[in-house]
């Protein structure tokens, strides 16, 4: 009898731990690396399309949302000044405030706001573009103009701030502050600016400055990436001409690796994973290097070009094996090999549909053997990625892009993808949608 009372909750625990919930506390999720661990998740989608749970009004903004705890995290901009004019070569300036929501994860209510005076003058002056990351009882947040605030998750409560504008750079980049803030161990690593100051380390708790490292002559708009690569730990850091990893308890540089961008841009986070570390940028630029597993040291592997890798500019490729999956700077969606570059297939399928289109993306999450793919049309698709083909399973439309960002209607806001469901937002409205089987 004891035994089979063993047994039985033996298997209760397992099947508790297989369904557990799980929270996206973060840019890519709970471990950083674009996977959705939860079961129970839809196979298809209803016809009349799956449950909205709710809509919440909120401002413009590039921002994805954070959800951990039972909220969920945004942030957004509210002009006084009339609307951004989604240009890409002037600077933004316009007057307003920057605002951190928490809403209620079950109704969307907004539970508490945080906002600040804001002047923008930065391009695409819609809005904040960096995910906040939830850790405990902390929400860290960086704005457009880089105002990194540390607040009180259930209260909203400031517990420590630093600017950017006053204490590292006089401007900020062109395109504004666009990374997120990583959380490890008891500091949080931000891309700043300015001589010197390019990686900065605080303390979590504080906010004191525990490091600062690297010049750049351009920032870049690529947020930090950690990793574990020749007996130590390394923090990748891409800026707008080099890729460099650094010693994350001290910001020793370990190695610098040159790559010049356009503008600085180099957008997407550094995917690593088993020694292999990709970054791409503009115009048609991407590498994979490769990590010594001997020593803190890389060397290249190849370099891309119109056949060779993919030019990723806003949404990170996903790494699986020995193949990549991502979208190219012609909006092609495309499968390429790992250690050489070479193109194994490429479609506009889950982007445009048919043609090239300047800006258009899609963000891949991977759950269980299948992919969560949210393009900028505001769609949700399921697919299956391999070597051989792309298979769409199914697709159903979530929100309405724009307004329209030079001349382009998109959805640039990365969702997050939460306890059976996805929050998605655009410059009008955020919404929780149920995608439990």
């Amino acid at each position: 009898m004891i035994r089979l009372c063993f047994a039985v909750c033996l298997f209760v625990c397992c099947c508790s731990a297989t369904t557990q919930a799980e929270d996206w506390p973060h840019w890519l999720g709970p471990q950083g690396d674009s996977i959705w661990r939860e079961s129970g998740i839809v196979k298809e989608f209803p016809a009349e399309g799956p449950k909205v749970l709710w809509r919440t009004p909120i401002g413009e903004g590039y921002s994805g949302p954070a959800v951990a705890q039972g909220y969920v995290i945004v942030t957004d901009y509210v002009s006084d000044s009339g609307p951004s004019h989604y240009e890409g070569t002037q600077r933004d300036k316009r007057t307003g405030k920057e605002r951190i929501l928490a809403l209620s994860e079950s109704t969307g209510e907004i539970v508490w706001k945080h906002e600040y005076d804001c002047p923008y003058n930065i391009s695409y002056g819609a809005g904040p573009r960096s995910t906040p990351a939830i850790e405990g009882n902390r929400v860290y947040s960086v704005g457009a103009m880089g105002d990194l605030k540390c607040l009180s998750l259930d209260k909203g409560e400031v517990i420590w701030e630093v600017d950017f504008k006053k204490k590292y750079y006089d401007r900020p980049a062109h395109w504004g502050s666009c990374t997120h803030p990583l959380l490890h161990n008891d500091m949080l690593f931000c891309i700043v600016g300015g001589e010197g100051s390019i990686a900065v380390a605080f303390d979590k708790t504080t906010g004191k400055e525990i490091w600062k490292s690297l010049s750049a002559s351009d920032i870049g708009y690529s947020s930090p990436a950690i990793t574990q690569a020749g007996g130590v730990e390394q923090l990748i850091i891409l800026s707008g001409d080099s890729v460099n990893g650094l010693n994350p308890k001290s910001g020793e540089v370990y190695w610098t690796h040159p790559f010049d961008t356009i503008y600085g841009l180099a957008v997407i986070t550094p995917r690593v994973k088993n020694h292999y570390l990709f970054v791409a940028g503009t115009p048609q630029k991407s590498e994979m290097l490769q990590l010594n597993k001997d020593k803190p040291a890389v060397e290249q592997l190849w370099e891309g070009n119109g056949r060779l890798g993919i030019s990723a500019q806003s949404s990170i490729p996903f790494m699986e094996g020995d193949f990549m999956y991502g979208v190219n700077g012609n909006a092609a969606f495309v499968c390429f090999d790992v250690k050489t570059g070479d193109h194994l297939w490429s479609t506009y399928e889950p982007t445009t549909g048919e043609r090239s289109k300047k800006g258009a993306t899609a963000f891949a999450v991977k759950q269980e053997d299948r992919f969560f793919l949210f393009n900028s049309e505001g769609d949700l698709i399921i697919a299956n990625l391999n070597p051989e083909s792309y298979q769409e399973l199914d697709r159903t439309h979530l929100i309405d892009p724009g307004p329209s960002t030079n001349g382009m209607q998109m959805v640039w806001c990365h969702p997050a993808f939460a306890n059976k469901n996805i929050y998605v937002r655009n410059h009008e409205e955020i919404i929780g949608v149920s995608l439990a089987k």
